[in-house]
């Protein structure tokens, strides 16, 4: 017989909390005392189109949480873009990195094609490996 789940709304109410306010699953995993093996075992399930109700609940309320963290940092964040160009170059690079992980196969991050990709994709942003804008005359802006 299975143990019963610790997953209950005082549990997903303090997890989805600590999200919030850290803006971090892992940070929440360590402050709300589960274990990373089985909250991620949750989400695998979960992932796979199983799980219980339960851990659905709790994955979904998760997902939620992490949402409007996301939203309110990526908010707060671009007040500061229109006054600092490396704000925005560092929001667009964080933003075309995760995509490109979001899309890259796991043979490819394991064989190492990944590095390439990124080099490659860094470029885009950045003139000859120097940070900034490009200029226009195809030298670094001093």
């Amino acid at each position: 017989m299975a143990r019963p789940s610790i997953i209950n709304d005082a549990l997903i109410a303090r997890f989805c909390s600590n999200v919030r306010i850290s803006g971090s699953v892992a940070t929440a995993i360590q402050a709300t005392g589960i274990a990373r093996e089985t909250y991620y075992g949750w989400a695998r399930r979960v992932g796979q189109g199983g799980g219980t109700e339960l851990e659905q609940k709790f994955m979904a309320a998760i997902e939620l949480a992490v949402g409007e963290t996301k939203l309110i940092y990526e908010r707060m964040f671009r007040q500061h873009i229109d006054k600092n160009w490396r704000a925005a170059a560092w929001w667009l690079e964080s933003m075309l990195s995760q995509r490109i992980w979001a899309t890259t196969p796991v043979a490819a991050v394991r064989s190492g094609r990944r590095r390439r990709t990124a080099k490659a994709h860094k470029g885009f942003y950045h003139e000859k490996g120097t940070l900034g804008p490009p200029s226009q005359s195809g030298t670094r802006a001093g």
